[in-house]
């Protein structure tokens, strides 16, 4: 959402966008989400200024910042250019 915001805002067009998410428990010491895996498949044609910029928006969701620190919730981009 935060990435969408943004590239609303600064005109960008994010169709094609696609995010995978997956969850991995642990069940030691107690049954939790060890890590919530994102990978997002990213449209051609943006310049790596903008790149950046959505990359920042996705790292600082607040989503992702309300996860406990102790749940891995790593996002991996990839960019078909």
């Amino acid at each position: 959402t935060t990435m969408a915001i943004m590239a609303e805002k600064d005109g960008l067009i994010l169709k094609g966008m696609r995010a995978r998410f997956s969850k991995e428990m642990q069940i030691t010491p107690h049954r939790q989400i060890a890590r919530l895996p994102v990978t997002v498949e990213m449209p051609a044609g943006l310049s790596s200024a903008n790149r950046k910029r959505l990359e920042a928006a996705a790292h600082t969701c607040p989503v992702h910042r309300s996860l406990s620190p102790e749940v891995q919730a790593p996002i991996t981009f990839h960019y078909p250019d």
